[in-house]
């Protein structure tokens, strides 16, 4: 009887912890527009990808924002004079990697 050694699958790859090669953020940094997480994962079996996006005045006081979850945000008037930054997340059943990007400018306040 063959058997499949314990983290291969059955073509003899072994099964891979989630990998990225770059997460970004998409989108104009001003109050009411949408910013959007972009990344790419590599990951045997395929990754959950789940986001949380962060603000705070410098990258050492960031906090979650509530209900931002999704793969896009749209920036409010809490987010003027602040950084955001998402954090994505793959998962599978190997584990986990974090991964994370920053608007790296202050976020402006939208004018008409």
């Amino acid at each position: 009887m063959w058997r499949v050694p314990p983290g291969t699958v059955a073509s003899g790859l072994p099964y891979t912890v989630p990998a990225n090669s770059a997460v970004s953020i998409s989108g104009t940094q001003q109050e009411t527009r949408e910013l959007t997480a972009n990344s790419t994962w590599v990951a045997d079996p395929t990754a959950t990808i789940t986001y949380q996006w962060q603000r705070g005045v410098n990258t050492n006081s960031l906090s979650n924002i509530s209900g931002a979850t999704s793969q896009t945000y749209t920036l409010t008037g809490s987010d003027v004079g602040n950084i955001v930054r998402v954090r994505v997340t793959a998962t599978n059943h190997m584990g986990n990697t974090v991964a994370t990007a920053d608007t790296r400018t202050i976020v402006a306040r939208f004018s008409a």
